[in-house]
């Protein structure tokens, strides 16, 4: 429920919204990605690797919510704070 909320103050609602909104940083993303698995796999980590990288900005964000509401919980459920 907070992911989305933080999605729709980003101006992202649907799949459209954020391939419009984070080209550039899905199209970096992709480009390390797809190299990367081009190393280290050939063409089969180059596929994966670029179909990971349009993801990957996104579970970037996801995992920095994540880890933020992780923190604030733990540091409220202290008794005597």
């Amino acid at each position: 429920m907070f992911f989305k909320d933080v999605m729709e103050r980003l101006g992202i609602t649907d799949v459209r919204s954020y391939f419009q909104k984070w080209r550039v940083p899905i199209a970096i993303s992709i480009v390390v990605c797809a190299l990367t698995g081009a190393v280290s796999d050939g063409l089969k980590g180059f596929a994966i690797g670029g179909l990971l990288g349009i993801v990957a900005p996104i579970a970037l964000l996801w995992i920095g919510v994540m880890l933020t509401l992780r923190c604030s919980c733990s540091f409220t459920s202290q008794p005597g704070l």
